[in-house]
């Protein structure tokens, strides 16, 4: 699937997006595939955070698929700002909220 096909809610989303975009697109993941810049956020939060991948897959699943419905865990959450804080990555703590239509 392509980025835009993912299925994923915001703000995770922009999240994983971010975190992808620091991870080298020609990496391999499995049978030579290249995995999409969510898919490679995923990994890299998996590893940041020390949680399984199906967990950080949720966090963009909605509540209908056992999902957290776009909302990345406060632990986790630390973890992937502290970690966006030492390497360079722009996250905001505004990036982990859902934002309003006014």
């Amino acid at each position: 699937k392509d980025d835009d096909e993912v299925d994923c809610l915001e703000p995770a989303r922009t999240v994983l997006i971010r975190l992808g975009q620091t991870v080298p697109a020609d990496i391999e993941v499995r049978r030579g595939k290249r995995p999409s810049v969510i898919g490679r956020g995923l990994m890299l939060a998996q590893k940041i955070t020390g949680r399984h991948l199906s967990r950080v897959y949720r966090w963009g699943y909605p509540r209908e698929r056992r999902g957290y419905n776009g909302v990345i865990p406060h632990e986790d959450a630390v973890k992937l700002m502290d970690y966006a804080g030492k390497h360079g990555i722009m996250l905001r703590p505004e990036d982990f909220f859902a934002r309003t239509k006014r």
